[in-house]
């Protein structure tokens, strides 16, 4: 039995990241006017609005070259004589189509993203959003659009505006019981929420996508979405939940004889338990996962269960047993050359034997870490002063 110790477990507050809705979601305000919105007349427009087929076609050509004009400028490093050429491009395609502005804001977007131009992120994103707003109706999009706007919103890295997107896209998807375009719409909208770390909406939506796993017995995607919501519980710090989803990860492990994937996921059960203040839980499963490492020739892993299995034992004054656990880990360490391993672990050897008033002991560990910290050139001063304090 472990002996329980009186210790304050700290809690730490999960800090959800929160992005800007306005403009850019990353990048500060521009001072200076949106260049897309400069309304000078330009000579390649036609004296009307309402373009015939030959004048499309001819402002068609006559875009593609701007738009060759501003690659050769930016393939030579003059970026800002390249945004001015296509930003002369974005304001002469809207006289072909909303759907033709926003593909060239798109494409212009993503290279304004690669080389870090806030203000020209901003000015696509007002534009955007200002086109978007224009073909918006009852908070919804123009369905017709609404996959262009997703692109570019999503190019321009704006979380918030491609999860609103992607929300309509599901909505439209369970109008229509489309079951496809369900799972489809809410495996993109998880990632981009697990993007900002928002885990308490992500949660719920990996928890709808289990379910749909478990109903088609999709027993691969059953078990991403159960990786996903371990993942999303721990970074909450909601170590029970954690549990659950990774014993039904190793059930899922092992019901497809997926067992090299089972020793990992038994180590971080073991941690789930540790913080739940439940030390035989937690040996249990780094027990277990030693033993299903070493089964599947997972030396590495197995290696670290036992370190923890150790750790474990001596953080709850079990000395004799983790002294058993650290000697093992050691032929383990010997064997595969774990020089900054095996010099940790006769550290702790050593400190468990200072504990135990065993100080011949002590020196000896204290000194087998001494001689391998001089080895590999690390840390020899901290050994020489653990051995000054015997």
């Amino acid at each position: 039995m472990f002996l329980k110790k009186g210790f304050i477990i700290y809690s730490w507050l999960l800090l959800l990241l929160t992005i800007s809705s306005v403009s850019s979601p990353v990048f500060a305000q521009s001072r200076r006017a949106n260049p897309i919105n400069n309304n000078v007349r330009d000579e390649l427009l036609p004296r009307r609005n309402n373009l015939t087929q030959e004048e499309r076609e001819a402002l068609t050509i006559a875009l593609e070259e701007l738009n060759q004009l501003a690659q050769s400028q930016w393939e030579l490093g003059n970026d800002d004589e390249a945004f001015e050429i296509w930003y002369r491009q974005i304001r002469l395609t809207r006289f072909l189509g909303v759907r033709e502005e926003v593909e060239i804001i798109t494409e212009v977007g993503a290279l304004a993203w690669q080389r870090g131009r806030g203000d020209d992120v901003n000015f696509l994103s007002e534009r955007l959003s200002a086109l978007q707003s224009q073909n918006t109706t009852n908070n919804r999009v123009n369905p017709q659009l609404l996959p262009y706007f997703l692109e570019a919103y999503e190019g321009l890295k704006d979380v918030d505006k491609s999860a609103l997107l992607r929300k309509q896209l599901l909505e439209v998807a369970r109008e229509q019981n489309n079951r496809e375009e369900i799972i489809s719409n809410l495996e993109a909208l998880g990632s981009l929420y697990l993007s900002k770390f928002d885990y308490l909406n992500a949660q719920p939506i990996y928890e709808e996508l289990l379910v749909f796993a478990q109903e088609d017995r999709n027993f691969l995607a059953e078990s991403n979405y159960l990786r996903r919501l371990s993942q999303i519980n721990g970074a909450m710090l909601l170590p029970e939940n954690t549990v659950e989803y990774n014993k039904q990860l190793i059930a899922n492990h092992v019901r497809n004889n997926n067992l090299r994937a089972v020793a990992l996921v038994e180590i971080s059960t073991g941690d789930s338990y540790r913080l739940l203040d439940n030390p035989e839980e937690a040996a249990n499963f780094y027990q277990e996962a030693f033993n299903t490492a070493w089964a599947q020739g997972q030396f590495a892993i197995a290696t670290e269960a036992l370190r923890r299995l150790g750790n474990l034992y001596q953080e709850y004054e079990q000395l004799d047993s983790a002294l058993v656990v650290y000697n093992e880990l050691i032929k383990l360490q010997q064997q595969a050359y774990d020089y900054f391993g095996l010099m940790g672990t006769h550290e702790q050897i050593g400190i468990i034997h200072q504990q135990k008033q065993n100080i011949a002991e002590a020196r000896n560990s204290f000194m087998r870490a001494l001689q391998i910290a001089q080895e590999i050139n690390h840390r020899q001063d901290y050994y020489q002063d653990l051995l000054s304090q015997l």
